[in-house]
C-alpha cells in the first residue's frame, strides 16, 4: 500500500474520532480489491478486553494467538474481521 494512501487512512480516522465514531461499514481499497475493517470504539475496547483475557490466560511471556484473538472477537462483536487486522490495529493503538 503507497503512503498516500496510508495517509488517507489515517486521515479518515481522526476525522472519524473528531466526530465520535468509525463507521461501521467497510471501504474497498482502489488498489487491492481488498475490504479494509472499520473499527468502532466499542470494537476496539472489546479487542482490548480479549488481549487482556489472552494475557492472563497465557502469561505476559507468551506471544498473543491472533488467530485465537480474531475468533473470539468475532464471537463478541458479530462480524468478520481478520487476524492481521487485530494485530495492526493492537500495534495502531500501543503506538498511540
Amino acid at each position: 500500500m503507497c503512503i498516500t494512501n496510508w495517509i488517507y487512512l489515517i486521515a479518515l480516522y481522526k476525522l472519524a474520532l473528531i466526530g465520535g465514531c468509525v463507521s461501521m461499514t467497510s471501504l474497498a481499497s482502489k488498489e487491492e480489491n481488498k475490504e479494509i475493517f472499520q473499527w468502532t470504539y466499542d470494537e476496539m475496547t472489546t479487542l482490548c478486553e480479549t488481549c487482556l483475557q489472552c494475557i492472563t490466560k497465557y502469561g505476559r511471556a507468551h506471544f498473543f494467538a491472533w488467530k485465537e484473538i480474531q475468533l473470539e472477537l468475532e464471537k463478541k462483536i458479530g462480524r468478520q474481521c481478520g487476524a492481521n487486522s487485530c494485530k495492526y490495529k493492537y500495534d495502531t493503538m500501543k503506538n498511540d
